[in-house]
């Protein structure tokens, strides 16, 4: 089984190296050796020292689409590189909401899949959609043109 975590815009460095020691302390009581947990800090949090010898890997809460490059405020491959990390999220709603479109999420995946990066990709509806009784039709518009053979693919639904 695999526990993710989204930490959105919580923690700075200090504070989240204390959480991943004591989540790493507790999680090393358990004898899960199939199961693991990826969490997704913010950028400014990442420190794979706090992370060493533990069953709990960082992703990416959000990157843009290329190795590197001329594109203010984005994080690129080549950075995430530098922290070992191999796993992102795509498609969540709050970055829907900031206007990535199934377009670019569709662009971010394809990019990721390229990279052999395991991708949680957040899928849901919102409650006017909800309501109205569209949620198949608009998880399936989500889907569209999404490789869900992909091996490293994990779908998150976040209604």
């Amino acid at each position: 089984m695999i526990f993710a975590a989204n930490f959105k815009s919580n923690h700075s460095r200090a504070s989240f190296k204390e959480y991943a020691g004591i989540l790493g302390d507790f999680w090393s009581e358990f004898d899960r050796k199939d199961d693991e947990i990826i969490i997704f800090p913010p950028f400014s949090a990442f420190c794979s020292c706090a992370l060493k010898d533990k069953k709990i890997s960082l992703g990416a809460q959000n990157f843009y689409p290329a190795d590197n490059g001329a594109f203010t405020g984005e994080i690129c491959a080549d950075m995430l590189s530098e922290f070992d990390i191999n796993s992102v999220l795509v498609g969540h709603s709050e970055r829907r909401a900031l206007g990535e479109d199934d377009e670019f999420v569709r662009a971010k995946f394809e990019f990721a899949k390229a990279k052999l990066w395991r991708v949680v990709l957040c899928v849901g509806e919102d409650d006017i959609v909800h309501m109205n009784g569209n949620t198949c039709e608009f998880l399936e518009s989500q889907l569209e043109g999404i490789d869900l053979a992909y091996e490293k693919l994990i779908i998150a639904y976040e209604p």
